[in-house]
């Protein structure tokens, strides 16, 4: 039932591949991706590039937030390099999405930077066993972004969300 049977189409069993690919709850190498599809992706529906948007933009955030969270003095470059590569699928197959449906930018790239945001919370959970240190600095970053300080907002929150030493808090110097 749920494996590719003979009579499905090549665009069918690319999709399903993508499918068991995207199932992964972990970081991706770029290359599986890249060997997956061949070239072959925009011959899939619409609804298939939307697939690979999504897989390219939560692989994006994955490898960005092991970059960010990575000691400054040891900065894990494959994190970096893959973040890279992943970053510019993502963006290269949005864009041909974005051709096709115009109407879904919006949500799409609302949606990349909320993964972004959803797996640097979740990594600096894990790391503090549920407890999201310090306190103090995210309330601080809410009511600043509230009243329209952005800037400060920003840099209060990214000083909660990532560990002292790591590379997430040296790019704020």
């Amino acid at each position: 039932m749920g494996s590719a049977s003979s009579d499905t189409s090549p665009e069918a069993d690319l999709l399903e591949k993508v499918r068991r690919l995207s199932a992964r709850v972990t970081e991706i190498p770029y290359g599986d991706l890249e060997h997956l599809l061949r070239g072959e992706w925009k011959q899939l529906p619409v609804k298939g590039w939307a697939e690979i948007v999504t897989l390219a933009s939560d692989q994006a955030a994955r490898w960005l937030t092991l970059w960010l969270f990575s000691p400054a003095e040891r900065p894990d470059r494959r994190a970096a390099e893959e973040n890279k590569r992943w970053e510019a699928a993502y963006v290269a197959y949005s864009k041909a999405l974005f051709e096709k449906v115009p109407a879904v930018r919006d949500d799409i790239n609302k949606q990349h930077k909320l993964l972004v945001a959803q797996h640097a919370v979740s990594r600096r959970l894990a790391q503090h066993k549920g407890h999201f240190p310090p306190g103090i600095l995210s309330q601080a970053a809410i009511w600043c972004g509230r009243i329209g300080l952005e800037r400060l907002s920003s840099n209060l929150y990214a000083r909660a969300l990532y560990p002292k030493g790591s590379i997430g808090r040296a790019e704020l110097k």
